[in-house]
């Protein structure tokens, strides 16, 4: 014998109910006092979600109690014209600010800027500076692009070892076009410079990599590539840049 749910339809009804009055109440939480945390997360789905308009006001707030995570959105947002008007004053001020407080993504962005001279006068010292510190947190992109600096010999002297360390790095954290790269870099390589650049690449991508790189850029601001200075086993590295 098969009994038929009759209460299937006032459940479905239910949930329905539930639903919108979740949405509802997600709204309204935004006019009470919330967490930072919270509001964070209310503005970034509003960003994510095309609702910059509704976003930027949370940004804005945030921003001005120093939340690194909403200045690098407010700089996105600027630099993209997402719900604010396009300006890319604005869009550095606040990347810039984000990135000083340590945000790896700002970082990033900040060497992308300077290096292309999107919304920014192009400055390569600036851009590789910015690259330096987004690498330092192994970001992949920043990694690539350092290592195309560093075989261009662009705010530095051209270093093909370290060029390669960085593309096979950022490889090493997933970045498909460093791939590419890196394997191209290494017909310039002897054997026995592309094993001393895959150990340095090792090093540069650990976690504690900080004293690798300090001691690489300063090499890089007294002129010498960073690999003839590196003792067996140390990393050396030049690096600085934007997106």
């Amino acid at each position: 014998m098969i009994i038929k749910d009759q209460n299937r339809p006032y459940i479905a009804a239910g949930l329905i109910i539930l639903i919108s009055l979740g949405f509802a109440g997600y709204r309204a939480f935004k006019g009470s006092p919330l967490s930072p945390a919270r509001e964070e997360a209310i503005a970034i789905h509003e960003f994510q979600n095309g609702q910059g308009r509704e976003a930027a006001p949370l940004f804005k707030q945030l921003a001005a109690k120093d939340d690194s995570t909403a200045e690098y959105y407010l700089g996105e947002m600027y630099r993209l014209g997402d719900g604010v008007p396009r300006s890319g004053p604005e869009a550095v001020k606040w990347l810039t600010r984000a990135a000083e407080a340590g945000n790896t993504e700002a970082a990033r962005q900040l060497g992308l800027l300077y290096l292309n001279g999107d919304d920014a006068v192009q400055d390569l010292s600036k851009a590789r500076h910015w690259f330096n510190q987004a690498a330092l947190h192994q970001d992949a992109i920043a990694l690539r692009h350092l290592g195309t600096m560093n075989a261009q010999g662009l705010a530095g002297p051209a270093d093909p070892i370290l060029a390669y360390a960085d593309y096979a790095a950022a490889a090493y954290e997933g970045d498909s076009v460093a791939v590419d790269l890196r394997d191209r870099q290494a017909l310039s390589l002897t054997a026995e410079e592309q094993a001393h650049a895959e150990s340095l690449a090792r090093t540069l991508t650990k976690r504690d990599a900080a004293p690798a790189r300090a001691a690489a850029t300063s090499s890089a601001h007294t002129g010498t590539p960073a690999h003839t200075t590196a003792p067996s086993g140390t990393a050396s590295h030049t690096a600085q840049a934007q997106r």
